[in-house]
């Protein structure tokens, strides 16, 4: 019982559900290992925001240059939806990896989001490649949306996405002709960047119209 196990844990976040899996681990003579799971949940809900049967498949292997390799597999309700492969540097704090979303369902990510001002529906595709130090990382790749909107429950309000790709470069998101829409279809068109070069201060330059 997940929200039985954080409930001894002070500023945990509220989560429901149940956990269970199995992890191995493995070791040869020469002292290298490597550490496999298999992880799933049960009607997972986190802050309020159902989110599913969640799994997780990891295999994690230390590497002789000092980094640590790891491979992982996300899926929901029985179905992959994100795969993970990539590598850390504890002595240098770089970071190189790949991920890659197959129809992934943006509301996961609904439940990070305080008293869900705004969420997300709809769908994700594509890959992302991320590569640097951990403190600024270059991100780089493409997404394309299916059926997703912006969301607000408080506010009532409901804007559709074009079902376009959204270009990441050099750790900026790409605005290119990008629309919206509410109820009346009439489109909102967006310019611009917004650039998450540097995490602590991102900076947004956007034409709308």
């Amino acid at each position: 019982n997940i929200g039985r196990l954080l409930a001894s844990i002070p500023y945990a976040p509220r989560v429901e559900g149940s956990l269970g899996g199995d992890l191995h681990f493995v070791q040869d003579k020469d002292m290298t290992f490597s550490i496999s799971s298999s992880i799933d949940t049960r009607g997972l809900v986190y802050e309020g925001c159902a989110i599913g049967n969640l799994g997780t498949e990891l295999v994690y292997m230390p590497r002789d240059d000092g980094s640590h390799h790891l491979d992982g597999i996300l899926s929901l309700d029985g179905r992959e939806i994100a795969t993970v492969k990539g590598a850390y540097n504890f002595d240098t704090s770089r970071i190189d990896a790949d991920m890659a979303f197959d129809k992934f369902p943006m509301q996961i990510v609904n439940g990070f989001v305080p008293d869900q001002i705004i969420g997300l529906e709809g769908y994700a595709e594509g890959v992302l490649a991320i590569h640097g130090p951990t403190s600024a990382p270059q991100v780089d790749g493409e997404l394309y949306l299916e059926s997703a909107s912006l969301i607000s429950v408080p506010y009532g309000t409901r804007m559709r996405f074009d079902d376009d790709p959204i270009r990441i470069a050099g750790s900026k998101l790409l605005f290119e002709n990008f629309q919206i829409y509410a109820n009346n279809n009439q489109p909102l068109t967006s310019y611009g960047s917004l650039d998450f070069s540097d995490p602590a201060h991102a900076k947004l330059d956007l034409l709308m119209r």
